[in-house]
């Protein structure tokens, strides 16, 4: 794949990581972990069981290349990670392996997952964000006296400061930060 050869030129480890299989499969566990909590809380399920499924719910147990593999007929690597998951479980309760995904969807975790990978990936590119803005600031600064040629429809125009461009790409980041802010607090589901 092209992301092997480019990605490590490109894109930050923490951030390769964030959105790597096994982060996705942390996810997608700890979807099936947090179903089991809320509902022995409801009341739905015994919470030893429920205390159970998490305990089973350690990424390490499991293999993202496997499970995606298995996944493939579906379309979708939950089936085939519930199976594991539930085989996990049974080696310590079968009473517990039978409240494993009880009353989801496939659909439901994955829709899970996703929010939860995009929301600490946000978070990453937040952190990448602000370095940003510092730097753009910085300069804005430190070269508000600057001189440089303006441009304009790719010609040279009236005269500007490196401050002032600088300036404009820092609140070009701002805003950005703050729309992903806002997408990360109240957009993700």
């Amino acid at each position: 794949m092209a992301g092997e050869l480019f990605g490590p030129i490109f894109v930050p480890d923490e951030f390769r990581e964030a959105v790597s299989g096994r982060a996705w499969l942390r996810a997608v566990l700890d979807a099936e972990g947090a179903l089991a909590i809320a509902q022995a809380r409801a009341g739905l399920i015994p919470q030893q069981a429920a205390e159970i499924i998490v305990s089973c719910c350690d990424v390490d147990r499991f293999d993202p290349e496997e499970i995606g593999r298995k996944g493939r007929a579906k379309g979708n690597p939950v089936p085939p990670l519930v199976r594991a998951l539930t085989e996990a479980v049974s080696g310590v309760s079968e009473d517990a392996a039978g409240h494993v995904h009880k009353g989801a969807t496939s659909q439901d975790i994955m829709d899970t997952a996703a929010m939860l990978v995009s929301r600490h990936a946000l978070g990453l590119i937040l952190t990448e964000v602000e370095g940003i803005s510092a730097a753009c600031a910085r300069l804005a600064d430190t070269h508000r006296d600057t001189m440089m040629p303006g441009r304009t429809l790719l010609q040279q125009a009236l005269p500007t400061t490196f401050g002032l461009k600088a300036a404009g790409w820092l609140v070009s980041m701002l805003e950005a930060r703050d729309r992903m802010f806002a997408v990360r607090e109240w957009g993700l589901a």
